[in-house]
């Protein structure tokens, strides 16, 4: 009775138990690559329930929530289908099951057994995934350190004009004194251009006294 059962159990489509096969057999990186995939689009736009989504909007007119609802849910499935499209867009464009399944057989041909490396795979990304911070935490440490950059920048702004304010201090300082030394030069030249005249005018008299 019991061997009927699984007899009934192996007629279910030909796809499953080709997959099944496949599972058991090799270890398929492009299979494991759009699970992956599909497991991050699950956990990236898993649709709330409408009293968790309701909750987000207090003070809106409960007969929004339907429609808004409706909204919210049509536009999660259609990213969800267009990161979809898009993700086998850049598998077909960079050739990557071709490429996976050429690793695949190298290490089918080197002897290394995948499937029991996944275990262990699957349990360090399992940790990793279990040490994940919140989106929302994320997002308070993305904001905390957009705000920390932001205050580098106006700081290093404040200091770039505090460098350009002083260099114009010292310029203008250093042109005053340019002025103060020339001032001073023309002084010193008028007293010098006096005291050749006072000479000459004394020298001019003395001549026109020796010559009386």
């Amino acid at each position: 009775h019991h061997h009927h059962i699984n007899r009934a159990h192996m007629t279910t489509t030909k796809m499953e138990t080709e997959e099944e096969a496949t599972k058991n057999t090799s270890f398929s990186r492009v299979n494991e690559l759009h699970s992956m995939f599909e497991d991050s689009l699950t956990t990236c736009f898993e649709v709330k329930t409408i009293g968790e989504f309701a909750a987000h909007f207090p003070t809106l007119p409960k007969e929004y929530h339907v429609p808004l609802y409706d909204l919210y849910s049509q536009l999660y499935a259609s990213i969800k289908e267009k990161s979809r499209e898009e993700f086998e867009q850049i598998l077909k464009e960079e050739s990557l099951e071709i490429k996976l399944k050429a690793i695949d057989d190298a290490c089918v041909a080197r002897g290394i057994d995948m499937n029991a490396r996944v275990n262990s795979i699957e349990a360090i990304a399992e940790d990793m995934v279990s040490k994940v911070v919140a989106p929302e935490e994320a997002a308070r440490a993305a904001r905390a350190d957009a705000k920390r950059r932001e205050l580098i920048l106006l700081e290093e702004e404040c200091e770039k004009e505090r460098v350009v304010e002083e260099e114009h201090v010292r310029i203008l300082e250093e042109k005053r004194r340019e002025v103060q030394m020339a001032a001073g030069r023309v002084g010193r030249a008028q007293n010098e251009l006096e005291e050749v005249r006072d000479a000459s005018l004394q020298w001019a008299g003395r001549q026109a006294y020796v010559s009386r």
